[in-house]
């Protein structure tokens, strides 16, 4: 049985203070363009921060800057969770 498949979820979906890296931004031009206006982009290490309430705004950090975006826009960030389990 193999343990090392990758889980991505949206951005959404994630715990506060979990960790991954950004696999993709489902969305057209303008909602990419946007993102990265924000430093968010494929291949970065994003951290969620906190998250409010009946779908507002989540609050992100990437290279050390905290970003707050919209659930919609986060339901389209799929990120590949960073196993932060230690190992012995």
């Amino acid at each position: 049985m193999r343990h090392d498949v990758k889980q991505v979820i949206p951005l959404s979906k994630m715990d506060v203070n979990q960790e991954g890296i950004i696999n993709t931004l489902e969305g057209g031009t303008g909602f990419q363009t946007r993102l990265q206006a924000l430093n968010i982009r494929i291949g970065k290490r994003i951290k969620k921060i906190s998250t409010n309430p009946f779908r507002g705004p989540i609050v992100v950090e990437v290279d050390r800057s905290r970003v707050a975006i919209g659930h919609g826009m986060a339901k389209k960030v799929m990120v590949e969770i960073i196993n932060q389990k230690s190992h012995p």
